[in-house]
């Protein structure tokens, strides 16, 4: 594990010591002097400054170290490490010095000593473990050809773990096409009298470095190259961390155990506020084994390095601003002072009056509540009065126990009499998951018409909603569709209404509750031309004569409650039978609150 770095006369670290941990988060605004560290290892391990730059001596030196006569200009970048345990040591030593030097020239000296300056006797084992450290530096840019490294660094660890079988993977392949080319050698001998067939390139690092990985969407495969940037960086830490594990478990008997250290800039770039969150506790996670270097802006991380360094966590929290007056970048130690980096990160101003307006709402929602008193502990959000009905009706023929807690008002219903829809449910879903109440437990359910849609989405995507859901507090449904609108590929946008049987559709409309659809688009995504219609477009997709009703009519406004009370008097057999869709959404209600 590295103790301690210091550098002098690198970029913008003319002279810099710092202190380290298992997992060191930089922040600030200062973009430069944060990667200067990360970019000074890579240099020290792995020859470059940057990803895939050689060192370049001019471009490297810091422009205002000071001159001293009669000495030629150098960078120094010295280690501190500390081997494992079980290498002896002189004593009282506990860690060990690693100093490299450079000059316009290049390399100039590579030496590892004690503290004291006495030399490591070159049998040592010490000497071995050093040069075993693994540094892997992952630039704030990661493009397509930084991907293709890791793709070719997958390739040399295969190549030492399953070497065999690569090896006869890529001759079956060559096998196959040369067969299938058999008439081009043929003919290549013929007039040109060579012996002359397809083969692999000795090297496959190239071949590896234009591989792919395939993700699925709704069943599609789409090539990762295709997908957005932030999926694809998701993927680095998780391939990262393949290869030192696939490395330390194929290390031959008896030699040094290899140390990883990662230097990673800009984790959060192209992530969503929330995700940077998880990411950052997953380098939390990956940090008891690898040691880490991060340079980030972003909450996600620099909180979860502040929580994680208290009592006594292995974690050090940086914050890098640059000395107008000394021309050089500090690091001020920010471990263990209370959070005031939202502020110097310009964060808060930018944050404070979305959390102000989202809290306001909040609490306008629970003081309306309070003054009505009815809050409860257990309960079922839903889009209007008619769901009540539907629902307990279907709970009685499917989820018995519910339907007894109901009777009782042990688990009670929540909505506006009014209907207001979506809104409400997505609105008291967030107002009781923000509550931090332990007793409370939540079940949202949301139609599925594009508004209910996209209130889901809202709701699915808040941090205290996913904490909430983690906890077993908090469980959100969509409804499911029934097989009468199950036609081709096409998606329906649809009520508790559009899952009842047809024969209630048929009685509805013999009473009068049904009106004609005005607008088909928002019920389905059908497309159709001047001279069609959505129902024979619809037909020929397979959508079934007796069942046109649900896309051609819908249950009026007015008469929702009507046909939900006609659904409420239903004997158990018939209503078994009419809401026998209902069943699934049923059970994971019952079973959410058994």
């Amino acid at each position: 594990m590295i103790k301690k770095i210091s550098v002098k006369n690198f970029r913008s670290l003319k002279d810099t010591e710092i202190n380290l941990e298992a997992l060191n988060i930089f922040v600030g605004q200062n973009d430069a002097g944060k990667s200067n560290i990360l970019k000074a290892l890579n240099l020290f391990f792995n020859g470059q400054s940057d990803f895939s730059n050689r060192f370049d001596f001019e471009s490297d030196f810091c422009k205002f170290a000071a001159k001293v006569n009669r000495k030629a200009a150098e960078i120094v970048i010295r280690l501190e490490i500390q081997p494992p345990a079980s290498y002896s040591l002189t004593k009282p030593h506990t860690t060990v010095f690693w100093e490299k030097r450079w000059r316009r020239s290049g390399p100039h000296s590579d030496q590892i000593k004690y503290p004291n300056g006495d030399p490591i006797q070159d049998l040592s084992r010490v000497n071995a473990w050093a040069r075993k450290f693994r540094y892997r530096y992952v630039p704030a840019v990661k493009g397509q050809d930084y991907f293709q490294s890791l793709l070719q660094d997958l390739h040399d660890t295969l190549l030492i773990t399953v070497s065999a079988q690569i090896k006869q993977a890529a001759a079956n392949f060559v096998k196959t096409i040369q067969e299938h080319t058999a008439d081009v050698s043929t003919e290549i001998n013929s007039l040109l009298r060579l012996d002359s067939q397809i083969n692999m390139p000795p090297d496959l690092r190239v071949l590896f470095g234009t591989l792919d990985f395939q993700t699925k969407k709704n069943a599609e495969d789409i090539s990762l190259q295709k997908r957005g940037d932030g999926i694809k960086s998701r993927h680095i830490p998780i391939i990262l961390k393949f290869l030192c594990e696939a490395e330390s478990k194929h290390q031959e008997k008896g030699t040094p155990k290899i140390t990883n250290v990662w230097g990673y800039e800009e984790p959060e770039n192209s992530l969503e506020l929330s995700k940077t969150f998880e990411l950052a506790e997953n380098f939390l996670a990956y940090s008891k084994r690898i040691q880490m270097l991060v340079t980030s802006h972003s909450p996600g991380f620099y909180a979860a390095a502040q929580d994680a360094a208290k009592p006594n966590g292995k974690t050090r929290l940086f914050y890098v601003e640059y000395d107008d007056a000394d021309n050089s970048t500090k690091h001020v130690d920010k471990t263990t002072i209370p959070n005031e980096l939202d502020a110097s990160m310009g964060l808060l101003p930018l944050v404070a009056p979305y959390v102000d307006k989202k809290q306001n709402e909040l609490s306008a929602i629970f003081a309306n509540k309070l003054s009505q008193q009815v809050i409860p502990e257990l309960a079922i959000c839903v889009e209007g009065p008619s769901d009540v009905n539907i629902l307990t009706k279907a709970l009685e023929q499917f989820g018995p126990k519910l339907y007894s807690l109901i009777k009782a008002q042990k688990v009670k219903f929540l909505l506006n009499p009014q209907g207001s829809g979506h809104t409400y449910v997505k609105q008291m879903t967030l107002g009781r998951a923000y509550a931090l109440n332990a007793k409370f437990r939540t079940a949202a359910i949301f139609d599925k018409d594009l508004g209910a849609i996209q209130s889901k989405k809202e709701v699915d995507a808040d941090s205290k909603v996913e904490k909430s859901k983690l906890s077993g507090s908090t469980i959100t449904l969509s409804l499911e569709k029934p097989p009468h609108l199950n036609v081709a590929n096409l998606s329906f946008y649809f009520a508790i209404e559009e899952i009842i049987k047809i024969e209630t559709w048929k009685y509805a409309e013999t009473k009068g509750w049904l009106e004609p659809r005005p607008d088909i688009s928002k019920f389905c995504n059908v497309r159709f031309g001047a001279t069609e219609t959505a129902i024979s477009v619809l037909t020929k997709a397979g959508l079934k004569p007796e069942n046109q009703i649900y896309v051609s009519h819908q249950v009026e406004l007015h008469s929702k409650e009507a046909f939900a009370k006609h659904i409420g008097k239903l004997s158990n057999s018939d209503a078994k039978i009419q809401l026998e869709y209902l069943d699934k959404i049923c059970q994971k209600l019952e079973d959410f609150f058994a």
